[in-house]
């Protein structure tokens, strides 16, 4: 920050960087949300690679939105992150009419039936089996 002198001859501090007038939005606080976020962000892609393998990626974005009205300037900071996305499994299903969908082939013949209903003797619990 360099030292400019205001209309009553005092000094005045102004941002000569752009790394300085980010330090100063939200007095410091959007600095610190971007250093964490960038961190969770650097563990999460870590753990990716750990749990799933291959290569993965990540976004940090900042956007400022300026806006100025009689002399002062309003800046408003917006800061997003995009983490990687575990996969997800795939299922397999095949049309049954009316919108509906069916885990089994309707074109195949069922071999073993739905799930029965089976009693736990020990407890007289109802499960499927």
């Amino acid at each position: 920050m360099s030292q400019d002198t205001a209309a009553d001859g005092t000094r005045l501090p102004t941002f000569q960087t752009f790394n300085q007038f980010l330090g100063g939005l939200e007095d410091g606080n959007l600095i610190n949300d971007m250093t964490e976020k960038m961190r969770d962000l650097v563990s999460d892609m870590e753990n990716h690679v750990l749990n799933y393998g291959g290569k993965v990626s990540g976004e940090i974005a900042l956007k400022l939105k300026f806006n100025l009205t009689k002399g002062v300037f309003e800046i408003e900071p917006n800061l997003s992150v995009k983490s990687p996305i575990p996969p997800r499994g795939k299922s397999i299903m095949w049309p049954a009419g009316k919108g509906k969908l069916s885990p089994h082939n309707p074109a195949q013949m069922q071999m073993f039936g739905s799930p029965r209903e089976v009693r736990d003797p020990s407890s007289g619990d109802v499960r499927s089996a």
